[in-house]
C-alpha cells in the first residue's frame, strides 16, 4: 500500500521546511521521509532568467517530472512522505499524488522581513524579493480544487493540530 503523502506549500520564507521537519521528527525517520522541491531545481542554463539573474521562482525553474517520479518511489519505501516546496501545488499530476495537503501563510510585511533577513542566496535586490512575492501569488497557491489546511506561520506552528488533521 502507497504511504500517506503530505504536501506543505508556501512562500518563501514561510516555515515549509520547519514544519516538514517537525512533522519528520514527530513520526521518525523510520517511517517517514521528506522531500524538498528545490533539491528539484533545473541547471542553472535550463532556467529563465529575469532581468538578467536566475529566476528560481518560475515554474520551469522545478524538474516536476523528476520530483513526482521520486515521490512516487519514496512511497514504495516509507509510510510516510513529506513533500515541500513554494510551487509544491503547480503540477496537477504531483498534487494527485498528495494524500493531506497543508499551506503555510504570512503577510507580505512578514514575508518582506524574513526574505530580506535570509542571507542564504547573498544579495537580493528589493526588486528581485517583490518579484519572489508576485511569483508565489502566480504559481504558489494552491488550485481551487485544492483544500489544503491552512497554517498562519507568522505564529508558532500548533503541530498537536496539524496532526490530528493528518491523522482523521
Amino acid at each position: 500500500m502507497p504511504a500517506l503523502t503530505i504536501a506543505i506549500g508556501g512562500v518563501s520564507n514561510a516555515g515549509k521546511t520547519h514544519l516538514a521537519k517537525r512533522l519528520l521528527t514527530h513520526f521518525g525517520t523510520q517511517y517517514a521521509v521528506a522531500v524538498c522541491q528545490d533539491d528539484f531545481a533545473r541547471p542553472v542554463r535550463q532556467i529563465p532568467e529575469i532581468a538578467g539573474r536566475t529566476d528560481w521562482e518560475h515554474p520551469d525553474s522545478i524538474d516536476h517530472q523528476a520530483l513526482r517520479q521520486k515521490v512516487i518511489d519514496l512511497r514504495n519505501k516509507k509510510e510516510i512522505v513529506i513533500v515541500e516546496g513554494l510551487m509544491i501545488y503547480h503540477d496537477p499530476a504531483t498534487v494527485e499524488l498528495f494524500d493531506k495537503m497543508l499551506f503555510v501563510e504570512i503577510d507580505f510585511p512578514t514575508f518582506w522581513k524574513r526574505r530580506t533577513a535570509d542571507t542564504r542566496w547573498g544579495y537580493e535586490p528589493d526588486w528581485y524579493v517583490e518579484h519572489v512575492w508576485k511569483s508565489y501569488l502566480a504559481y504558489g497557491l494552491p488550485p481551487e480544487n485544492v483544500k489544503p489546511l491552512y497554517i498562519n506561520g507568522s505564529n508558532p506552528i500548533r503541530l498537536k493540530q496539524i496532526i490530528e488533521f493528518i491523522e482523521k
